[in-house]
């Protein structure tokens, strides 16, 4: 529980962060540059929200079987 702790506490506002980041940097570029880059900014965008969620729904399901794996058993 505490690797899931610590990616939503750290890594999934990261993920969010990056993903603005990545997007309005390259965004920037678009305006100067050629809009491939703009492409570029999308790709990364999605990239990184993909892997954010498959992050979160892999750590989330790894949660519950290791919550259900190792449950006390109830007494009678």
């Amino acid at each position: 529980m505490i690797v899931k702790r610590t990616y939503i506490t750290f890594f999934h506002p990261t993920f969010r962060v990056l993903t603005t980041l990545f997007h309005h940097v390259i965004g920037c570029f678009t305006t100067f540059f050629h809009p491939i880059f703009d492409r570029v900014a999308t790709l990364f965008q999605h990239s990184f929200s993909l892997l954010d969620c498959v992050f979160h729904l892999g750590f989330a399901s790894a949660g519950c079987v290791f919550q259900h794996t190792h449950e006390r058993p109830r007494r009678k």
